[in-house]
């Protein structure tokens, strides 16, 4: 199915602008420092956003905004602006900016797959403000695109070719992406959807591809192997589900090893996941949390994880559906602090760091979903109640980047005592 290229006033009948006026605590102060929520209902019949004024003591909670009656959307921010991704058969990118944060500027078509069928964007990377990787995961091609575009015509200015990391199903599942010293890393799954989407068939590792940013050319990894041989990372986990990174610029990935097996009868458990960390000079790869086995796995599967710095960070591990637990532990040593006190076999939708240094946590109940804000050492900053369940989550801003810095470091000095001792107030 083709799309033409959409102007902001005909997103569709499926969008429906409201605005930003009261919260669901009665008031929302517009901010230049903003979160961008995503949120989804509890049955999946609706999606829609929130935003989270940050420049005031405590954080401000709009009314929903861009109510869709799809639900497989996500949120990437760049500087002043923010995107709004539809992913599976969706195939769409509204851009909005924080000077009108819910009327959106331009809407893009995001292309089909090479078989017609989505392209299913689950990543877009930013090199610079008129560049970005977009991650498809249903194509054997990462687009390259202008965010900033004036219209369709030139929005894609290039493209890479993954087709050499397909797997049986014609597809290499790439997922997720980060720029680091000049390279994109790319995690791919290489999951065959043919056969029950096993992460563990022989011959389909997963892999990080990396590229030189600037002239998209892909780098070898490994130069003393067969040139034949694929020139990524190979990795010793399987199901990769992020490349995240700390502010010193080490890079992680997560992977999530077959934590769907229990929808087969006939397949193990398989616990072949964790946590690595890569170097990005070497390309070298260290084990930093290791999800266990079939007989030992304490955390269960490792399904997210955030990256606060060298010595904080979190992860959430999943028993079962709506069924998870918050850790906190050490990147550097790979030290397992334990489980966070109340946030434990809950359903743990939503986990990422905000540029002043606070992880958000977002918890998907459908009575009372909400997000949780803590700092690196486990104490709860805010509560932040929300119409429908958060699911991704971006930052922007309309202030210099350095302000966000000035913001990590007032936070981290009106942390009092009697605040860690009532977190959730």
């Amino acid at each position: 199915m083709n799309k033409n290229f959409i102007t902001s006033a005909v997103i569709g009948t499926s969008l429906v602008l409201t605005a930003c006026n009261n919260d669901n605590n009665g008031s929302f102060e517009p901010s230049a420092n903003t979160g961008v929520l995503q949120t989804v209902a509890s049955d999946y019949s609706s999606s829609s956003i929130q935003l989270i004024g940050l420049d005031n003591e405590v954080p401000t909670v709009s009314s929903s905004q861009l109510t869709d009656t799809r639900s497989d959307y996500i949120v990437k921010g760049y500087k002043d602006n923010y995107y709004y991704i539809g992913r599976n058969e969706i195939d769409t990118m509204t851009r909005l900016n924080t000077a009108d944060i819910v009327n959106p500027e331009l809407t893009f078509d995001t292309g089909e797959a090479s078989d017609g069928e989505s392209a299913n964007v689950h990543d877009l990377v930013f090199a610079s403000d008129e560049k970005a990787y977009m991650i498809r995961y249903g194509d054997t091609k990462i687009w390259i695109v202008n965010p900033k575009a004036a219209d369709q015509e030139n929005f894609k200015i290039g493209e890479i070719d993954i087709s050499a990391y397909a797997d049986d199903d014609g597809k290499p599942e790439a997922t997720s992406g980060a720029i680091v010293d000049g390279k994109l890393f790319v995690a791919m799954q290489r999951l065959d959807f043919n056969d029950d989407n096993t992460p563990a068939k022989e011959g389909q590792n997963a892999y990080v591809a990396v590229f030189n940013v600037a002239n998209d050319t892909e780098i070898d990894t490994n130069l003393t192997d067969d040139e034949e041989n694929l020139k990524g990372i190979e990795l010793s986990v399987r199901n990769p589900a992020l490349l995240t990174t700390s502010e010193d610029g080490s890079l992680y990935l997560v992977a999530k090893g077959d934590i769907y097996s229990s929808y087969y009868s006939d397949r193990a458990p398989g616990y072949i996941g964790g946590i690595i960390e890569i170097n990005t000079q070497d390309y070298s790869t260290s084990m930093i949390i290791d999800d266990g086995d079939d007989e030992n796995h304490p955390y269960g599967y490792i399904d997210n994880a955030t990256i606060i710095d060298a010595n904080n960070g979190y992860f959430s591990g999943y028993f079962g559906w709506k069924d998870n637990s918050l850790y906190h532990f050490n990147p550097t040593t790979g030290e397992v602090t334990g489980a966070v006190a109340n946030i434990e076999n809950t359903n743990i939708t939503l986990l990422d760091t905000s540029p002043a240094g606070n992880a958000w946590v977002g918890i998907g109940i459908a009575e009372d979903p909400h997000v949780i804000i803590l700092n690196s050492v486990q104490e709860a900053l805010h509560r932040l109640s929300l119409a429908k369940n958060p699911n991704t989550v971006t930052f922007v801003y309309q202030a210099e980047e350095d302000d966000f810095v000035k913001l990590r470091e007032e936070t981290e000095e009106e942390v009092t005592e009697e605040e860690a001792a009532q977190p959730f107030e």
